[in-house]
C-alpha cells in the first residue's frame, strides 16, 4: 500500500491543518462457474445493455454486480511513522518473500544433494541476522530491506543464482519493512528478494508500507483497524 511522496506532500499542503485519512480498498464481484474473467466489470456493463436481439456476445458475463471492502485506512502519522521511502532509482520488491518450493530442488530421489548446490551452512539455534541476496546473488545496497531478524535452526543451500533455506525446525524471520515469516519445520523456501515486474526501478519516491505489515501492525495495537478510523473519521465530518 503505497502513496508517491509528491501526492503525500500535495495533499497535506491541500488540507492545510485537516486530518488526512488515506482508505484503501478492493472491488468484488460474483462470477460464473468459478470463472473470474465473467464478473470483468465492463463485460457486465455491456451485458446489461446488450440488445440481444443482434448480439449475444457478451451473455457469458454475470449479471451487473460489485461491492466495495474497505481494507486499510491509514491516517498521517500512521504513514510517516511507518512507511518505508523507496527512493527514485531504487529496486521495488515482491513481497511474498518466502515463496515454499519441494524438496526436488535441493536434494535427488537418494537424498543426495543436487550436483547444482555450490556450499550448505548449516545454522543450529540461530538468533541474529542475515542478510538477503536478490535473486542472481547481488547485494541490495540498503540494509534495512535485506536484513532478517532468524531465529530457529535451518541450512542454507547456495545455487549459482539462488539460495534456498531447508527448516530444520520451525524458523521465525522479521524485517521492519516486510514483516514477520513463520517457516515450517522439514519445508524448504526460497531464500532471495525478488523483484517486481520487467521494470523495477522506481521513477518517483514512493512512501510503502506492504499490506501483510500493515494487519501485523493493527494486530499489535500501532495503526488502528477500519473500523475504529470509519468511526473517528464519522465524528469529525
Amino acid at each position: 500500500m503505497g502513496i508517491t511522496e509528491e501526492q503525500f506532500n500535495t495533499i497535506k499542503r491541500s488540507a492545510e491543518n485537516k486530518d488526512i485519512y488515506f482508505i484503501y480498498a478492493s472491488l468484488f464481484s460474483k462470477y460464473i462457474n468459478n470463472n473470474p474473467r465473467t464478473s470483468d466489470l465492463t463485460g457486465m456493463f455491456i451485458k446489461k445493455i446488450e440488445n440481444t436481439k443482434i448480439s449475444k456476445i457478451f451473455q457469458n458475463f454475470s449479471e451487473l454486480n460489485a461491492y466495495c471492502k474497505i481494507e486499510l485506512i491509514f491516517s498521517t502519522n500512521d504513514i510517516l511513522k511507518f512507511a518505508f521511502p523507496f527512493e527514485r532509482g531504487m529496486y521495488f520488491y515482491e513481497t511474498n518473500i518466502f515463496k515454499e518450493i519441494k524438496k526436488e530442488s535441493v536434494y535427488t530421489s537418494n537424498n543426495k544433494l543436487r550436483k547444482d548446490i555450490l556450499n550448505s551452512i548449516k545454522y543450529v539455534n540461530f538468533n541474529s541476522f542475515l542478510e538477503l541476496n536478490l535473486s542472481g546473488n547481488k547485494k541490495e545496497k540498503n540494509k534495512k530491506i535485506s536484513l532478517f531478524n532468524l531465529k530457529g535452526s535451518f541450512i542454507l543451500h547456495n545455487k549459482k543464482n539462488k539460495t534456498i533455506i531447508e527448516c530444520l525446525n520451525d524458523v521465525y524471520a522479521f524485517n521492519y519493512i516486510f514483516g514477520n515469516f513463520y517457516l515450517k519445520k522439514n519445508h524448504f523456501y526460497d531464500f532471495n528478494l525478488k523483484l517486481v515486474g520487467r521494470d523495477p526501478v522506481l521513477k518517483r519516491n514512493n512512501l510503502f508500507i506492504s499490506k501483510k505489515r500493515a494487519y501485523e501492525l493493527i494486530s499489535e495495537n500501532k495503526i488502528k483497524n477500519p473500523n475504529e478510523y470509519i468511526l473517528e473519521i464519522v465524528e469529525k465530518i
